[in-house]
């Protein structure tokens, strides 16, 4: 039972990442696009791998995964604490948890690629 209940856990969080990603990148990269190809007079060929592009280039310059690892890990730490009644997390969970919003962000790219994609076949 006990099992049950942290699998659950595990996969209540790993929704609730995956949801505020999918959210943050596609405020940054999908409206906006859609927002051009909606209402531009202008078709521009290509736009979608451009676009693609763009966001694959920006998750290394901007958004290298050391950097991202160090900026997230107060709030992990904090969260994990939260989730343990106040008992301070081992390091090993918390890399755990990093690893984990980390390839959950890298998930949520490729799904906003799929809708960057299936945005320019719909216009």
């Amino acid at each position: 039972m006990a099992t049950k209940l942290r699998l659950m856990e595990k996969v209540f969080i790993i929704i609730q990442i995956f949801s505020k990603s999918i959210f943050k990148y596609g405020l940054i990269y999908a409206l906006p696009y859609y927002l051009f190809l909606k209402f531009s007079p202008y078709p521009l060929p290509y736009l979608n791998i451009f676009v693609i592009l763009l966001l694959t280039f920006s998750q290394y310059v901007f958004f290298s995964k050391k950097e991202y690892r160090k900026k997230i890990t107060k709030d992990v730490i904090e969260k994990l604490t939260l989730e343990n009644n106040g008992k301070q997390p081992a390091q090993k969970i918390i890399n755990e948890r990093l690893n984990l919003i980390n390839e959950i962000r890298y998930v949520a790219l490729f799904f906003i690629a799929l809708i960057l994609l299936s945005l320019s076949e719909l216009m």
